[in-house]
């Protein structure tokens, strides 16, 4: 047991390769029974995104589990993996009914929400699970299949209610880690809630206890399910901006106005510009599951030898030089006044790490990571969306463990799609969706739409209908500033800090980035200057989870010397990223 702790802190320390040697050695010394081994072994393989080889090494220990382990296990690879329907049609061949819980969730992924309700009710029905851990984890998938169902069944939410009313009345400690979870349901309490004060009591309680971005994509997630508008929240976030504002920016601006109308505009404009931010970012449920960064041999080595991390530079040192000031256009381009324009001088430098769907890309590899100036000689480094924060309370502006000074630790940030602005058609799009040929677009020159599309029209519909409303309701809030408040109106601009470097204009589309991005003070300590280039320090390349493959390019010369050097440098385990050569047709 004290054995099995330390691989539990080695795991808990981001040491994998360490954790996936001592499992090996417990194992082989006859210290850890098969199940267990297998079990902690495939979550190694699912922190890592070892996807093809946790199929592997699964389909090697299956004759020593039994057929229920088998399948358990086998479904739950294919959901780490996103293939539900393959998840789905796996649970038929046996159709154990102790594991139906877990077709259910395969349906709820693929939004089959009325065959997903009626199979969690079955499993919360089910008295051996009742009251049990796995109870706990069905129920938000059963809230949720009930509310997003397109035909609603008010009794089957009104039950969903008494539920959640059970919870947050009890005084059971294992409640309180349900909440933890899912803040969500002080939402869907609140909105059921008759009494305005009772209202207001459980919409505060959501956003106290909610992290940022989770706060912020419930609110999108459930308000047309629960009939109520984003506007609906805001006075309840008006009292608890602080807790999102953990860089101190908006506070720097909000805190020095005096005027209580103003200082109320400042902090609508920047719920809309939180709301925005969470809708461009990187999910757990986006659908594209690879990022790249594109870089040289020289800097991949430095990265391996720890000589090096994944630096967030400054923005000054990109090749787009009106980087931040599209945003500007795009106000003007929307009736407010003409003079709103980027005349101050932020106090705030902005850094970013910049990444793309576009794997193996010729265009990439012509632009970035060459060596002595010749194309297609750098390398593709490709991640598993795991590498990125899901969860940030902060949405990647300012991370606890920085604040607390903690150095060398695994800190994960969240990354954020551009989106691109086309000025003669006054239109922004994106690429999140499966294909990647097919924009998202956002056309501002439409009116407002009604907050009655969520969950009615495909994705794509959705996403795109989302950010019109957001975007036209924060120039509407820009607006509420009149015209006699000139200097207060410029001073608000400057919340938009926060949004300008998230949008780019659209001869940049191609690369289909997406960002991480921090503002900082130039002065801040862990900021360095190097060449006039600010670098914040991001992740050691040997530390990260999400490495799945580097590919060398193409016109790399002795490319397979070359493969051979890099294979030994990073070490061949289960562990190791893959090596390959480019495929792009780079004459």
């Amino acid at each position: 047991m004290e054995k099995l702790i330390k691989i539990m802190e080695r795991i808990g320390s981001g040491d994998y390769s360490g954790a996936h040697d001592d499992l090996d050695a417990l194992f082989s010394n006859g210290e850890l029974d098969t199940v267990d081994y297998v079990k902690l072994k495939l979550q190694l393989f699912y922190i890592k995104r070892k996807l093809h080889d946790a199929d592997i090494f699964l389909h090697r220990h299956e004759n020593s589990l039994d057929r229920k382990q088998v399948v358990e296990l086998r479904m739950r690879l294919l959901l780490n993996w996103y293939k539900y329907e393959d998840a789905e049609r796996y649970y038929e061949q046996d159709k154990i009914p102790e594991l139906l819980y877990l077709k259910a969730v395969s349906l709820f992924k693929q939004r089959r929400y009325e065959e997903s309700k009626t199979l969690l009710y079955q499993c919360l029905e089910n008295n051996e699970q009742h009251g049990s851990p796995l109870y706990y984890q069905i129920l938000p998938y059963y809230f949720d299949s009930c509310l997003f169902t397109k035909k609603k069944n008010s009794k089957e939410i009104s039950e969903c209610i008494s539920i959640i009313n059970s919870i947050l009345d009890s005084n059971n400690p294992l409640n309180e880690n349900i909440l933890q979870i899912n803040t969500q349901f002080y939402l869907i309490k609140a909105f059921a809630e008759d009494n305005k004060t009772e209202r207001e009591k459980l919409l505060s309680k959501f956003f106290n206890e909610s992290k940022c971005y989770k706060t912020f994509d419930d609110i999108i997630r459930y308000s047309y399910s629960l009939g109520f508008k984003p506007d609906d929240l805001f006075n309840s976030f008006s009292e608890n901006w602080q807790k999102y504002d953990e860089d101190g920016y908006f506070a720097s601006i909000i805190d020095n106005e005096e005027d209580t109308k103003i200082r109320t505009l400042y902090i609508k404009i920047a719920y809309w510009i939180l709301l925005i931010t969470s809708q461009i970012m990187i999910k757990d449920d986006t659908e594209v599951q690879e990022f790249c960064n594109y870089t040289s041999k020289e800097t991949l080595l430095k990265m391996i030898e720890g000589k090096y991390q994944v630096a967030m530079l400054s923005l000054s040192n990109v090749n787009d030089k009106v980087e931040g000031e599209v945003l500007f256009e795009i106000l003007k381009n929307n009736g407010l006044s003409s003079k709103v324009n980027c005349v101050y001088r932020s106090s705030y430098a902005a850094l970013q790490t910049s990444y793309t769907r576009n794997k193996d890309s010729l265009t990439m590899f012509r632009l970035y990571g060459k060596e002595d100036g010749m194309e297609g000689t750098g390398v593709c480094l490709t991640f598993d969306k795991s590498f990125f924060q899901m969860d940030s309370r902060d949405l990647g502006f300012e991370g606890e463990e920085e604040k607390k000074g903690v150095k060398n630790k695994d800190v994960r940030r969240p990354v954020f799609w551009i989106l691109y602005y086309d000025s003669g058609k006054n239109r922004l799009f994106y690429f999140p969706g499966k294909d990647e040929l097919v924009p998202y677009i956002i056309d501002l020159s439409k009116n407002k739409p009604k907050w009655n599309f969520y969950y009615k029209g495909d994705t794509k519909k959705i996403a795109e209908n989302m950010l019109l409303y957001s975007f036209k309701s924060l120039f509407a809030a820009i607006n509420e500033i009149s015209a006699k408040h000139q200097l207060q109106k410029t001073t608000a601009i400057q919340l938009l800090e926060r949004l300008r470097y998230f949008i780019k204009f659209d001869s940049f589309s191609e690369e289909k980035e997406c960002r991480m991005l921090r503002l900082v003070s130039p002065n801040d300590a862990d900021v360095i200057p190097n060449s006039f280039v600010l670098k914040k320090d991001y992740l050691k390349l040997n530390d990260t989870n999400g490495l799945t493959e580097i590919i060398l390019g193409p016109k790399i010369t002795n490319v397979k010397l070359i493969r051979e050097f890099f294979m030994n440098k990073i070490g061949e385990s289960e562990m190791s990223p893959s090596i390959h050569i480019s495929k792009a047709p780079l004459a």
